[in-house]
Order: structure tokens, then C-alpha cells, then sequence
């Protein structure tokens, strides 16, 4: 699953948010994400249309080394942009 915050929680609902949600499909769970719960996740990501998918590598004293879903996200946006 992948959580992002509700757009009551500062969220934009922008281009890049819409299209990760059409690609995540059925994973995406809006819900508010406390910061225990942040630290205590697989792995953590953000995403703006400027920049695509940013991996996060530490938050405080966590490191998070699980890229796998961001990785993914990110080469399914550059296949879209080479289809078009």
C-alpha cells in the first residue's frame, strides 16, 4: 500500500498526485500519516511535477533503503513521457 495524506492535511492536488494515483491504482490510501508512522514505514518517497519521484533516505535517525515502489513509480512516468 501506499499512503499519502488527505488534501485537508496541506497535500496539492496536483498533476503529479492524480497521475500516481491513476498508476498505483488500487494501492493508494489517503489517511493523516503521524510522524511514528512515517519512521516506522518500508520506505518513503515524495513527488512534485518538477522533480518526479524523490526518494527519502532518512528521516531523523531512520534510513530507509527499500526503493522498490518509488524506483517503480518513476520508471513507469519515464516509459508515459517516452510514449508521448
Amino acid at each position: 500500500n501506499i499512503y499519502t495524506p488527505p488534501l485537508a492535511e496541506g497535500c496539492v492536488m496536483g498533476t503529479m498526485r492524480t497521475l500516481i494515483k491513476e498508476l498505483a491504482a488500487n494501492k493508494i490510501i489517503e489517511k493523516v500519516i503521524s510522524i511514528d508512522a512515517l519512521l516506522a514505514a518500508d520506505a518513503v518517497f515524495t513527488s512534485n511535477s518538477i522533480l518526479g519521484i524523490q526518494r527519502v533516505s532518512k528521516v531523523e535517525d531512520v534510513y530507509f533503503t527499500n526503493f522498490d515502489v518509488a524506483d517503480s513509480l518513476q520508471n513507469k512516468l519515464i516509459s508515459l513521457s517516452l510514449d508521448l
